[in-house]
């Protein structure tokens, strides 16, 4: 479909990232344009919707009803059914796996949480600007990031870690802040046998804290969760190693890395936005330490 120029397929953006809802002429003008409207925005938003409706129903007579985005007293709505957008595939994935994961089943989890991931392809309404679209890809940047986080922290009790080492130095490559990748990347490393290396990886996160707190001028360590992995590794914690029941049930589902496992599919490959909700790790089933994710806290989104 031809969309129209960038503004019109802006508008549209807007409308999906608020599917199924009404949006006021006001609040789609400031979404679209800020504290800086053009002269006449408001004829300039009515051509944008019009011209949205020829190209959403091609054969729509003129001047006929639309049926998917319509202007009612509350404002602009655009009609999408559920299983017609990304997102809300994305979302119920997420779900399911996060139920699968309080319930006890891994196996069921990481294939929800692949299948999330998987649907990502490339940045969010990549090329389009605008303060709303800007904000929203941030904004599922970081859901993106934190679901991606749970599906390695269930694949490292369901795969041999080695095989997510590559993945976890990359995302700390592209990711140089975020202490939890560098946690998760101790933890693979540590349960491949490689120790010394983990304990490197710590001093990585400590640098790079360090390099932060000196650019910004903030006395900054890392956080008392990093730090205690550390001294767990350190320990030579055993409490830390692969729960065998999980081995288990990994094998038994087919789950295993190899070229028919789930370790082939699209393992780092999803860049996309993540899942809602406020389900956590933590709300399920009382499990000994040794189970229990060592991040659980991003198993939990707003």
């Amino acid at each position: 479909m031809d969309l129209g120029q960038q503004q019109q397929r802006v508008v549209l953006a807007i409308l999906l990232l608020n599917v199924n809802r009404s949006l006021n002429q006001q609040q789609l003008m400031s979404d679209l344009w800020g504290m800086t409207p053009p002269a006449h925005e408001v004829n300039l938003l009515q051509r944008h919707a019009s011209g949205l409706r020829r190209v959403l129903e091609p054969g729509r007579r003129p001047r006929s009803p639309s049926r998917l985005l319509t202007w009612t007293a509350a404002g602009y709505r655009l009609t999408v059914p559920p299983d017609r957008l990304d997102l809300h595939d994305f979302d119920r994935e997420v779900r399911r796996a996060r139920a699968a994961r309080s319930a006890g089943d891994l196996p069921a989890a990481a294939v929800a949480l692949h299948e999330a991931l998987g649907l990502s392809r490339g940045q969010v309404c990549e090329g389009l600007s605008g303060p709303s679209v800007e904000a929203e890809r941030q904004r599922l940047e970081e859901r993106r990031l934190k679901v991606l986080e749970e599906r390695i922290e269930v694949d490292l009790d369901l795969r041999d870690p080695f095989d997510l080492v590559g993945e976890l130095r990359r995302l700390v490559a592209d990711q140089p802040t975020r202490e939890s990748l560098y946690g998760l990347l101790m933890l693979a490393l540590y349960r491949a046998g490689h120790q010394a290396e983990a304990l490197a990886a710590f001093r990585q996160a400590r640098r790079s804290s360090h390099e932060r707190s000196s650019h910004e001028r903030i006395g900054t360590e890392p956080t008392e969760r990093l730090q205690r992995l550390h001294q767990r590794i350190l320990a030579g914690d055993t409490a830390l190693d692969v729960p065998q029941p999980s081995l288990a049930a990994a094998s038994a589902a087919g789950l295993r890395s190899g070229p028919a496992g789930l370790g082939s599919s699209v393992t780092g490959s999803a860049y996309g936005p993540a899942g809602s909700g406020s389900v956590s790790a933590e709300s399920g089933p009382q499990q000994p330490d040794r189970t229990t994710p060592w991040f659980p806290s991003n198993c939990r989104t707003t």
